[in-house]
């Protein structure tokens, strides 16, 4: 997502999907409107979707990677995510995340924070905050963005199944830890089973991006177009 192009559901072109009675349909902005603004963010409720074109555009080398982090630094860190949001709308070339998670290898919690920037730009301003925090990871680099995507496919590889929950927020640092805390309490108690493992993960949801993605129609995301800069959450567990 981006204040450029708005959320990547707002950049598909059109569908071939397989409705309920077995029909194969197009969606597109001339054909099926309804359909079409249902799927940007309804994934297999509406059918199943056998085919789709998405609008692309010129990328070449990026500045981009992931740091790992100590749990502790998780408040100064959310903090840090908090004004990165705010500030996008003066450079929209970046994006980074948090994300608390636990580790069934290492046997901890630990801080997961991808930064990406559109550019083969090392450490633009944009991110200035984050050279004060040390991580005990890094992989931050001028790569492409195929090298990137393979990397954190190689961190979160398939195979298992999972739950995901999202849900958004207004621009805040103090909910985010304190949802953590109580994700902690719940799920500590049953970690040692083989596998297990949650997460929290937040992305900003800048105003910006909002009103990019309305200019391509929008969609049923339930985040209506505002001023006000929001967090979007989402928490996972296998």
């Amino acid at each position: 997502m981006s204040l450029d192009q708005g959320f990547g559901s707002d950049n598909v072109v059109k569908y071939e999907v397989v409705l309920a009675d077995g029909s194969i349909v197009t969606a597109s902005p001339s054909k099926r409107p309804d359909l079409y603004w249902a799927l940007k963010m309804g994934s297999t409720n509406y059918g199943i979707i056998t085919h789709f074109d998405l609008t692309t555009f010129p990328l070449h080398d990026i500045w981009g990677g992931a740091m790992l982090y100590d749990i502790n630094l998780g408040p100064p860190l959310l903090e840090h995510l908090t004004k990165f949001t705010a500030n996008i709308n003066n450079e929209p070339t970046g994006m980074t995340a948090v994300g608390m998670a636990y580790n069934p290898q290492l046997k901890q919690y630990l801080i997961w924070a991808p930064v990406m920037y559109y550019k083969p730009v090392a450490s633009p301003p944009l991110f200035d905050g984050m050279s004060s925090f040390e991580p005990f990871y890094n992989s931050v680099k001028v790569r492409s963005l195929v090298d990137m995507a393979e990397e954190v496919a190689r961190s979160a590889p398939g195979g298992g199944r999972a739950m995901w929950f999202s849900h958004t927020l207004r621009l805040d640092s103090q909910f985010p830890w304190d949802a953590y805390l109580q994700g902690k309490a719940i799920f500590d108690p049953v970690l040692d089973l083989p596998g297990a493992s949650w997460a929290l993960t937040l992305q900003p949801i800048n105003s910006g991006m909002l009103k990019a993605g309305a200019r391509n129609g929008g969609g049923p995301l339930g985040v209506p177009e505002r001023e006000e800069n929001l967090l979007c959450t989402y928490c996972g567990s296998p």
